[in-house]
């Protein structure tokens, strides 16, 4: 019933390509970081969602009409939210590391 209605459908399409660009973000990121020594320490992650987030997107996609919809989904969101936590932490400790490396030097 909600889809039928303009807020509804609008909603579903924001959240589909929200859920889309989020998805596959690990391949997109580890394409123009790959050649920075300090992140290589990061690839065992990002190869690790860059499968699982792709595949939780697909079996959505899949299950969209099931009984376990809202399952998949749940899961897809969890995978995402911590993906980017690792990735905000590992930003905020290659940054911490950085500034530590430049005091000792100086």
């Amino acid at each position: 019933m909600q889809l039928h209605s303009a807020g509804g459908m609008t909603d579903s399409i924001v959240a589909s390509i929200a859920f889309l660009v989020l998805a596959f973000t690990p391949q997109m990121l580890w394409g123009r970081i790959r050649a920075l020594p300090e992140w290589m320490a990061f690839k065992p992650t990002i190869m690790i969602f860059g499968v699982a987030l792709p595949t939780s997107y697909i079996a959505l996609s899949l299950l969209s009409n099931s009984p376990i919809e809202g399952l998949v989904e749940r899961i897809l969101a969890t995978a995402i939210s911590l993906w980017l936590a690792l990735l905000a932490a590992y930003v905020v400790r290659t940054y911490q590391q950085g500034q530590h490396s430049s005091r000792s030097a100086a």
